[in-house]
C-alpha cells in the first residue's frame, strides 16, 4: 500500500523540481494500491509542486461539440479519468474556459495562466494552455499511459500546421461565463478524413524522444512514468517533419530513423 509520503520520495528521486509547470496524464489504477486511492495520489501532486503550477486535463471533448455544444466549467464532467474529477473537487482549483480541452490549474500563477481560453478556435491552439507549456519549458508526467494520451502533441501539431488536423468548416459552440452570460462563438474541432484518432500514431515519436533525451522514465509506485520535456519534444518532431514524405501520424510505416535529427540517430 503506497501511502502519500512514498510517493513525494518518488517524484524527489527522479529529480523534479518542485517549482516547475506540470502537466500530469494519469492511470490511477497503475500506479497499483493507494491509501486513499486517487486522493492520495492527487495529494502528493499538489504537496509535491505546490511551489509551481500545476495542471490537469479536464476534456470535454466526448459531448461538448457533438450533443450538447455547451461547455459549462462548473459541471461539465471530465471524460478522462478519475484524476481530473477529483482535482475539480478541489477548493484551489482553476478550470479553464475552453469548451473541449479544458484544463485545471493550480497555483499562485494558476488564474494567469488559464487566462483568455474562450478565445481558443480550436482544440490545442498556440496561444492557448496547451500551447503555452512549450513557452513555458512544461515538464509532463504520463503516469503508467503512453503518447497517444499526451494532449500536447495536438499543440505541436497546431504549431507546426501540420495539415489535415483541423476541421474546415466550424461547429457553434457556447461556453457558460462568470458573469453568467452564454458566450458563442465558432470553433474548429479535430478531424483527419482518414482516421478518427490521429494520436493513437503518437506513439511512433516515443523512440525519438527518447533517443534525443526529451523522455526518460521514473517509477512512481508500481507505475513506470515518462517525464516529457515539452520544448525538446516539438523541436524533434518539428525536425522530423521538415523529411517526412508522409503523414507520419496517420500511416502505419515507422518513422524512419534518417528522418530523426542527428541528435537523436
Amino acid at each position: 500500500m503506497y501511502t502519500k509520503e512514498d510517493l513525494k520520495r518518488q517524484l524527489s528521486q527522479a529529480g523534479l523540481d518542485p517549482a516547475s509547470t506540470v502537466m500530469v496524464h494519469a492511470s490511477v489504477k497503475s500506479v497499483g494500491p493507494l491509501e486513499n486511492r486517487g486522493d492520495t495520489l492527487l495529494d502528493a501532486l499538489l504537496e509535491y509542486f505546490a511551489s509551481g503550477l500545476l495542471l490537469f486535463p479536464t476534456h470535454t471533448w466526448d459531448h461538448v461539440s457533438s450533443s450538447t455544444r455547451q461547455y459549462d466549467p462548473a459541471s461539465s464532467v471530465p471524460c478522462v479519468g478519475l484524476l481530473p474529477k477529483l482535482a475539480l473537487q478541489r477548493p484551489r482549483v482553476k478550470r479553464s474556459l475552453h469548451p473541449t480541452h479544458s484544463v485545471a490549474a493550480f497555483g499562485e500563477r494558476a488564474e494567469e495562466y488559464i487566462r483568455g481560453e474562450e478565445y481558443a478556435g480550436s482544440p490545442a491552439p498556440v496561444s492557448g494552455c496547451w500551447g503555452r507549456l512549450y513557452d513555458e519549458n512544461a515538464k509532463i508526467l504520463l503516469i503508467g499511459v503512453g503518447q497517444n494520451r499526451n494532449t500536447y502533441l495536438h499543440s505541436v501539431d497546431e504549431r507546426l500546421q501540420i495539415p489535415e488536423r483541423i476541421s474546415e468548416k466550424p461547429v457553434l459552440l457556447s461556453i457558460h461565463m462568470p458573469d453568467g452570460s452564454w458566450k458563442e462563438f465558432p470553433f474548429r474541432t479535430h478531424f483527419n478524413p482518414h482516421t478518427n484518432d490521429v494520436s493513437q500514431f503518437y506513439v511512433k515519436l516515443e523512440d525519438a524522444f527518447r533517443r534525443g533525451g526529451a523522455v526518460r522514465d521514473f517509477q512512481l509506485g508500481d507505475a513506470t512514468v515518462q517525464l516529457c520535456d515539452a520544448r525538446l519534444c516539438c523541436h524533434i518532431e518539428e525536425e522530423i517533419w521538415k523529411k517526412a514524405d508522409f503523414d507520419i501520424a496517420i500511416d502505419d510505416r515507422p518513422i524512419p530513423v534518417e528522418w530523426y535529427p542527428a541528435q537523436c540517430r
